[in-house]
């Protein structure tokens, strides 16, 4: 959608239909978060409960220039025969494909059926969005509720969430992501600006978050606030040096768990269980 100019577009088609919406964690902030339509950020189990039960309790999804991947293989697993899929040269029905249907004349023509049907736009709003503390709290491991001085990545984002909102500065920053274990928990954040969650999550590019600092932060005129794994940040710790170079004060997090967290999950989950099985 917004690699091809179509945000004005889909807020239109919101508008108009008065549907509820969620973003993937590559799609997120491709609108303004403030809205009374937006559930919050759907990345399957990744999710926090509330935005889990609104999605897979649907029974329609409208999905639009969404790239689905193994993130979400509960919806492909359970929700296939009822998604209606517009990419950008070619439709999905259910198991039905109609080639030759641009992403920009399903949107527009979609609209403009809404206007004239009776009954829209829907009066629905989406639930409240969490107030601080939430959703950091609800979703911290209870197993760390006696070491309240290790660093979690909801206590992290809880911390930054809380300072970025009093300071006034949520609007003026831009996030950065690889594939990593910080950005699925990041996807749980609310009232972001459009634009301000860049991420890797279809492409695999460990490390992408650093050498992205720059880029978005010239791209935007936005300071970035960048979180990185340790394993990704040494992918790609070279691109502190572009950031010195050019007097690009971006803000470079590295979050240490001493483990290839992200790469992990693809070879074993088991792996993360306690026993010596599992070393």
């Amino acid at each position: 959608l917004l690699r091809h100019n179509l945000t004005k577009q889909l807020e239109e088609l919101i508008k108009a239909s008065g549907m509820l919406y969620t973003t993937t964690s590559l799609g997120k902030t491709v609108l303004d978060e403030k809205g009374d339509k937006f559930i919050g950020t759907y990345s399957d189990q990744a999710s926090i409960p509330e935005v889990i039960k609104i999605a897979e309790a649907s029974a329609c999804i409208l999905s639009l220039g969404t790239i689905i991947t193994d993130d979400y293989l509960w919806l492909v697993e359970n929700k296939f025969s009822a998604m209606i899929q517009a990419t950008t040269q070619e439709m999905r029905v259910g198991y039905f494909t109609y080639e030759n249907v641009t992403l920009k004349d399903f949107i527009e023509a979609l609209t403009e059926r809404f206007k004239k049907a009776s009954g829209y736009p829907l009066k629905t709003i989406a639930p409240a969005q969490p107030k601080f503390p939430e959703p950091w709290r609800s979703n911290s491991d209870p197993k760390y509720d006696k070491t309240p001085e290790v660093i979690t990545f909801n206590r992290f984002f809880e911390r930054v969430t809380y300072f970025l909102e009093k300071q006034k500065m949520l609007d003026d920053i831009v996030f950065t992501f690889g594939v990593s274990s910080s950005m699925y928990v990041a996807t749980n954040m609310y009232g972001l600006s459009k634009n301000a969650f860049i991420s890797s999550a279809a492409w695999q590019c460990i490390g992408f978050e650093t050498g992205a600092a720059s880029g978005a932060q010239l791209g935007s005129r936005k300071q970035a606030w960048t979180i990185a794994g340790d394993g990704g940040f040494m992918m790609v710790a070279q691109a502190l040096s572009t950031l010195v170079k050019y007097n690009i004060n971006s803000v470079i997090f590295v979050m240490s768990n001493g483990v290839y967290a992200i790469e992990q999950v693809y070879v074993d989950m088991d792996s993360f269980k306690e026993g010596s099985s599992h070393k």
